[in-house]
Parts: C-alpha cells; structure tokens; sequence
C-alpha cells in the first residue's frame, strides 16, 4: 500500500486496499453472509467454528450456493439497494461492488430484527442524535410495571415472604396487587444486573448446584438461608461442593486429569451471585480458603508447577501488524476475493489498525452475532477529527482530503467489562496522529475509512462502527476472529499460530509502551485499565531490554548494609563512666536549703553571663532548693 498524497484519492485502480488471490467466482461476504454475518442470532456455536479458516470459508460458500440454487434467496435481495447519502459519494460510492463475481450481485447484510415493541419510540441521545432501539434481550422495567412484559421467573417468592410478614417492621401495602408488581419488577433488575455472559455463568453454576444438592441430599433447599448456628454446616457444605465439580467437570485442556481450582471456585461464586440476586447471603470470604488450596497444591503437583500460569497471547509487534495490514491475502488460491477499496476492506482494515495502535478489543470493535447492536456499543459517532485544530464529528470529503501531518483521530471508547457503565474511560479518548507519508499508518487507513465509507451525521449513532456494507450490519465477533485467523500466515509462522489472537494488537500495544520506557500512568491511561495489577501480564519486558539491564548491573559496584547487620558497638563515643553518673543521683538526694546552697557558690566555677548564679545568691534564705529549679 502507498500513499501519493491528495492526488491519490479516488484512484479505485490502485492498490490500495486488501489484495486476494482469485477464488473462483465466489466471495466472501457471499460465502459468510448467511453463516457469520448475518443478523440472525445463532443459538449455538456452529460447528464451522471450529474447523480451519479455509474450510470454514469454503463451507459458508457451499452453504450460500445451495440456498442460491433452490432459491431461498430471492432475486431482490442480491440485489443492493442504499438508500443512504454522504457527503463524499463522488469520492467513492458506497455502491461499488465489494466483491470479483461473474453472475451475482453481492446480497447486503440484512438489518437487525427488532420487535414491535422496540420500534414504537425514537430514542436520542444528549447531541439530539437518532440511537439505536432497544436490544430485543432487554425488558424495560416501565414494561414489567404496566403488565406488558411478565417479569422473569424467580427462584424465591420474595412477594409471599414480605406479604406474610407479621412483625413489628412489616410492610403493611395499602394496595398489595400494586406491591406485587413493583417487587416483581425489582426481583427482575436484581437477576438482570449483571453483563450477559456473567448471567450464562450464573446460570450454569446454579444447575451445577442444584445437580449437587440433588444427588447428595434429596430435597434440600437450594437458596440457603440457614439459622444461627448452622455456619459449620453451610461451610461444609460449600466445601463439598467443591470437590463434587472437581469430580464430576471435564477439562477444555487436552491432557489434563481435572479442572483449574480458579474453574470450580468460579461456579461456586456464580452460586454466591445467584443468591445475592435473591437477597440472600451466601458466601463469606475466606470460608473455602483452604480447600481450594489444597487443590490448587494437588494440581500442580500432577500437572506440573506451571499448569495453574493463565495462558495469555503474545503480542503483535508493529512489524507484524504492518504485515497484516499490508494486504488482505487468504492462504489458498481457493478462497475468496475482496477488492481493493471495498466497502468490507476499507472497515476490515480500519479494525485492524484501531485495535492496533489504540490497544481496542475484538468486542469493542464489533459486535456479537448473537446480540444487537446498541447505543453502549461503539458507532461512527465514536470518531472525530482534529484538522488544522479544529475539532469536527463528521467532517466533510474536503475536510478529510486536507488533512496533514499535525492531525489527528479522535476514538471515543465504549463501556466494557473493567468498565460496565463508561464512567471511567469514556471521558479520555484516545488520540491517533495523523502521518500521511508513513506506510501503513494507523491515521491514514481510519481517514480513508471515514473517507471512503461516508455516513450522514443524522445516522452516526445508529451505525455501528465497522459495517459490512452501507446497509449497516455491524463486523461480527466470530467474523473478525475468522479474518484474522486466515491472515496470520502472513506474519506468523504455523507453529506459533495458535498462540495469537485479536487480542495480541492490545499486547502488543502494551509490549510497545513498555520498551518506549512508558510510565505506569501513561500505560493506564491509553490501555484502559482501572488497576496497576494488569501491567505485568501485558506490559512484558522484551528479551533485549531484560538482557541488557542484566549486562549494566554486572557492571555495578553496590555496596549497602542494613541497619540489624551493623556491629555491636561495646561503648557509647565521648560517653562518661558509670562512676560519674552516680553523682548525679547523690546530688538529687540532698535535702539542700537555699541557703545552704547559697554557701557553694564561691565554690562553683563562674561562668559569662550566667545568670542562674545570681539568681542562686538572691534567693530567699529559706526557700528550697526544688522550688528554685
């Protein structure tokens, strides 16, 4: 990829963008349109998932020729309507085709099904801006409490305990029916607090006790709310819990005999949360300390010292992220084409390079195929430019033409799982300079993008950031870990393959910031991390730099003792004898009248401007020599 500068601008003949070997007459948003890009939830992992880059590619193809052939696809729908306009459409239509194909348009990702119920209202946010609508997985509590939502099952009838309470602090309802409705709705916000994988977690470890208290003892309850007196009980109780998931769970890694401690403790956790959801206390800290030392001792010793190390990727090195953004090549002449300039391309590569150099995760950057896109997730209103110092949401093709060095893109980030709500990092975006005469540089490729892919400052919310097409379809979680999957040839060799992930653009970052000498703080600060914990896992000092801070400090000659290895010392210096100060306590002991005292005082040595001796001869005759002093 070069960039030439202003004049290059619109040249859609020029290698720009991804390169492919030919596939046939297929694609690749064709061949994954249907599989990983589409709208559609997946109920379960598809199997393709777990096959090789290329088979899975070539599968999605097969599966979208078939559907082709017996015409599920209806002609209208490959054909690409947009009804969208931006303000740089003769720069580059959005309309080009993405993809080398000899009969078929491209099909253009569906939109996101919404139910009725979450199209009835406009939502907007605090710029007056259209935001997406509602997740469909999400019930608003107004909803629950006008009777057009049921509120989610409850495993306590939280409702039944406070209506059938007698005692003197009891809640006595005017109007029960409404009391109902309203405990009903906050059972509901207590049990959909948590982030939805936190929820599938709860969720399996709750089945996992209930299986437990089952097969051990029948009927016992499993929401515990034991007595006074009970605390050995419940304390086993949890113990045995343990040992029955060590038993009874399989291992994801292959040769291991049982699972992690961290693993079994983690559903006994998701336990503590499904009761604390109910109101209930479950767990007291410190109560299964023991236990899961012992098995965290017993595991390594069968599985070796550094089985319990979390397995952590390794970083992309800028040499190997401009690899991967050098071009778009798949691994087999088999597989797909995407033009230069794409649509796809120019927002594949726009991923690339943001999680590259501003440290993003894969799920900040796209969106689940399993979920909706919505106004937490981040959009095109997430980006904004600085050019010539002025600050601009959306600026125009002329704008985004003049840039030059001194610029710079603005990323606006969005909540995640260290910062559910966005309170904490939101507020600092990351700022990426803009070099124009750099290869491969992260600024040109996000200026291109916004560039090439305009989007109306009415719909900047309402569109995730990285699309498949003008029709909005947000990049999919499992289509980016599949895009990368097929580009590491290009940068990693087969062995070490496993070992990288979307992941390794945010280690990679942090390596960098690392070797740079970075502070704690600045590596905090661009990396979004709420605690100094995570550095070392991330931050990883290079070989080089370890090896030569080892090479200075052979160079070194410290010399240091501490304080409890100095040596005895057998006498104080300057200090007088015992004999001397003994002196003193026979002096204390005299019962002396002043004027008596008085009589010594030829006998004292004089001294210059001394006046305590003249005080010691004006004294009264019979004054005491203690209240002189």
């Amino acid at each position: 990829m070069h960039h030439l500068g202003q004049a290059f601008i619109g040249n859609a003949d020029q290698p720009l963008m991804f390169k492919f070997s030919p596939w046939g007459n297929r694609s690749l948003e064709e061949a994954m349109a249907r599989q990983i890009g589409t709208s559609q939830a997946l109920s379960s992992t598809p199997s393709f998932i777990h096959q090789p880059p290329s088979e899975r590619v070539l599968l999605a193809q097969m599966n979208f020729q078939r559907d082709y052939d017996r015409g599920h696809l209806a002609p209208e729908r490959l054909k690409r309507q947009d009804t969208r306009s931006g303000p740089c459409e003769s720069v580059c239509s959005p309309l080009q085709p993405q993809f080398t194909h000899s009969s078929l348009m491209v099909p253009a990702p569906l939109p996101l099904p919404r139910s009725p119920a979450h199209q009835s209202q406009t939502l907007r946010g605090p710029d007056g801006l259209i935001l997406p609508p509602l997740p469909t997985s999400h019930t608003p509590l107004r909803s629950i409490l006008s009777g057009h939502s049921p509120p989610a099952q409850s495993l306590l009838d939280v409702y039944g305990i406070l209506a059938s309470d007698t005692s003197d602090h009891a809640l006595r309802a005017r109007d029960p029916a409404k009391l109902k409705v309203f405990v009903e709705t906050a059972q509901h916000a207590f049990g959909h607090a948590a982030p939805l994988n936190t929820q599938s977690a709860n969720r399996t470890g709750w089945k996992l006790w209930v299986d437990f208290l089952k097969e051990f003892f029948g009927n016992t309850p499993a929401l515990r709310r034991p007595a006074p007196g009970g605390e050995l009980r419940e304390k086993y109780l949890k113990a045995l819990f343990l040992i029955w998931c060590r038993q009874k769970c399989v291992s994801s890694i292959p040769g291991r005999a049982t699972v992690k401690p961290s693993t079994i403790l983690g559903h006994l956790y998701a336990v503590k949360r499904v009761h604390e959801s109910n109101g209930l206390d479950f767990l007291t800290k410190g109560q299964t300390a023991q236990v899961v030392q012992f098995l965290a001792r017993e595991y390594e010793l069968v599985h070796g010292a550094e089985s319990l190390i979390p397995r952590k990727r390794e970083g992309f090195t800028p040499d190997m992220v401009k690899k991967l953004l050098d071009g778009l090549k798949l691994p087999s002449r088999s597989l797909p084409v995407i033009l230069p300039g794409s649509w796809l391309a120019r927002n594949v590569k726009a991923a690339i390079a943001l999680s590259a150099s501003g440290g993003f995760r894969r799920s900040e950057v796209s969106v689940s195929e399993r979920t909706d896109f919505t106004a937490m997730d981040m959009s095109r209103a997430s980006l904004f430019f600085i050019i010539k110092g002025e600050i601009i949401r959306n600026p125009s093709a002329l704008q985004l033409q003049s840039m030059g060095e001194g610029d710079y893109i603005g990323v606006i980030a969005c909540p995640t799982k260290n910062d559910p709500l966005g309170i904490h990092f939101m507020p600092f975006p990351i700022i990426i300079a803009f070099h124009p005469h750099q290869l491969e540089d992260p600024g040109v490729i996000l200026r291109d993008f916004a560039l090439h892919c305009p989007v109306p400052t009415q719909d900047l919310r309402r569109t995730p950031l990285f699309t498949h097409s003008a029709q909005g379809e947000p990049l999919g979680y499992n289509f980016l870990a599949q895009i990368l999957a097929a580009l590491l040839s290009l940068a990693v060799p087969q062995a070490s393959r496993s070992n990288y992930s979307w992941h390794s653009f945010r280690i990679g970052l942090a390596c960098a910031l690392r070797a740079a000498q970075a502070p704690d703080w600045v590596l905090l600060a661009l990396l979004r991390w709420r605690s100094s914990s995570s550095i070392p896992g991330y931050g990883r000092m290079s070989f080089e730099s370890a090896a030569s801070w080892l090479d200075q400090a052979t160079a070194q000659e410290a010399s240091s003792v501490q304080a409890t290895n100095l040596p005895i010392a057998s006498a104080l210096p300057n200090a007088l004898s015992s004999e001397a100060y003994s002196y003193l306590d026979r002096a204390w002991g005299q019962p002396l009248l002043a004027t008596e005292l008085s009589s010594l005082q030829t006998l004292l040595p004089q001294l210059d401007d001394d006046d305590f001796m003249s005080d010691l001869t004006n004294a009264g005759e019979d004054t005491p020599f203690g209240s002189i002093l």
